[in-house]
């Protein structure tokens, strides 16, 4: 009876313990919490984009990164100018240490990009949420291939 009632408790261990799951591409790693989930990765010639949900708050990261020679302050600028053509408060892009800020919102969601660049590809990381802290932890947590193409918090 022992054994039995050890087995069990052993075995209630076991289950309670989750495996963290790990997302890769050509750019980055990460290994996922029970927080965060891959929604998709898709890479198709010059373009790699991976959606990342947070299970918990809501919010969301997408990462993408394009090879086509643009500096992170002219995908920026483009990317910005674009969002405030279609109803978004943009704020002034910021340039950080490596890389741009740029916060935006609208009536329904708030948000940051991250622009970055290696003189070959650019990224365009965006954190979308109530909590864009909580997105910025996670980005903090990728293991870069290239850290030229993500920012340094």
């Amino acid at each position: 009876m022992f054994k039995f009632i050890v087995g069990v408790l052993a075995s209630a261990c076991l289950c309670s313990v989750s495996l963290a799951e790990t997302s890769e591409n050509q750019y980055f790693k990460i290994d996922l919490t029970d927080e965060w989930t891959e929604q998709s990765m898709n890479s198709q010639p010059g373009a790699d984009v991976a959606l990342y949900v947070n299970t918990k708050d809501g919010s969301y990261v997408t990462i993408a990164v394009v090879e086509n020679g643009m500096d992170a302050k002219t995908a920026g600028e483009q990317t910005m100018t674009n969002m405030k053509n279609k109803g978004f408060s943009v704020e002034e892009m910021q340039q950080k240490e490596g890389y741009y800020e740029a916060p935006f919102n609208n009536e329904q969601i708030k948000g940051v990009y991250y622009f970055c660049d290696n003189g070959k590809q650019f990224s365009a990381i965006n954190v979308i949420g109530n909590d864009l802290e909580s997105g910025k932890n996670f980005i903090k947590s990728i293991q870069p291939k290239d850290s030229k193409l993500f920012p340094k918090f």
